[in-house]
């Protein structure tokens, strides 16, 4: 029987769903279910999704073969840009780009047809399939009255036109490449993490914090603009020395804010009000760790972790 829980951003009754704190497209293994299946699925696609395929994340995700809901490694570059004349280029599953294929055909006198492909040389053994599913598609969108005889025997012909040898170009054109990071997505993603372990950290209590009550109300609107204190990239960084080993990442709850480190990417959050019961003294100031390589977490009193990580 599923359990019944109040969400902690849409404040409606619903049904426990498994909520990844940090998420599980970064190896977070520390779950909460108190998050309701419509809240998780917008948040997912809303910012969580977007931010998780761009190469702020992608690269370490390559890099440390974080998998997450996927069974494959992510590729770091699935999209290196174009050539000059137009021609994509990818990156297989190895790192090594290639062009993709350009196939052009049109019928001529005799019911024949003419085609003109374009093909990356690793992909020299595809080029039968990726002619007839070429013609076969076009057939279909372009030429609605051939018959399915009509098509196969283009088909034939096609293929029975193949050339026994290729010609072979060892070009090495300019590739144009960009990419992009929305810092609004990113931005949501670390106040929902920070929301999230301050609501883990003091249980469902917390929810009654004024500061938590802002926090939620503009993740929940996807508002950041409201008012709420913190920054991405904090100048100087005042924890720039609570380091983690390199296969983890670390949060600290400290007075009244979360301080985030995914890899090498920082910001600093308010949870509660300065005065807030919930407000942290030295002595209470804590750190959790997230391994995203063996997927495990832990917490540990600041001063004691501190000790531990400085040589």
């Amino acid at each position: 029987m599923n359990q019944s829980i109040t969400c902690i951003f849409c404040e409606k009754e619903s049904q426990a769903t498994v909520e990844h704190v940090v998420p599980e497209f970064l190896g977070g293994s520390l779950i909460i279910k108190e998050v309701c299946k419509e809240c998780n699925s917008k948040m997912g696609s809303d910012f969580e999704g977007p931010i998780s395929r761009s190469v702020i994340f992608r690269l370490p995700r390559h890099l440390y073969k974080i998998q997450g809901k996927s069974s494959s490694t992510v590729n770091a570059f699935p999209n290196i840009g174009s050539t000059e004349d137009g021609t994509k280029v990818k990156v297989d599953s190895q790192s090594k780009p290639y062009m993709t294929t350009k196939v052009k055909e049109k019928k001529i006198e005799g019911g024949g047809i003419e085609v003109n492909l374009m093909v990356d040389a690793s992909d020299k053994e595809k080029i039968p399939k990726i002619i007839e599913a070429k013609i076969r598609r076009t057939a279909k969108n372009e030429w609605p009255d051939m018959s399915a005889e009509e098509v196969d025997a283009l088909v034939k012909n096609a293929l029975e036109s193949l050339p026994t040898k290729y010609e072979v170009r060892k070009d090495q054109p300019t590739i144009k490449y960009s990419e992009s990071i929305d810092l609004n997505h990113l931005t949501l993603l670390m106040m929902k993490i920070a929301y999230e372990i301050s609501f883990h950290h003091h249980g469902v209590k917390v929810l009654s914090d004024r500061s938590n009550t802002k926090l939620r109300q503009a993740i929940y609107a996807r508002d950041i603009k409201a008012d709420i204190s913190g920054r991405l990239f904090p100048d100087p960084d005042p924890f720039l020395y609570v380091t983690a080993p390199e296969n983890c990442y670390c949060l600290v709850l400290c007075k009244n804010i979360c301080y985030l480190r995914l890899f090498n990417i920082s910001a600093i959050i308010q949870v509660y009000d300065e005065e807030s019961e919930f407000s942290l003294n030295e002595e209470g100031w804590v750190v959790y760790w997230f391994n995203f390589v063996e997927k495990k977490w832990g917490k540990e009193n600041f001063v004691s972790y501190i000790s531990s990580v400085i040589v």
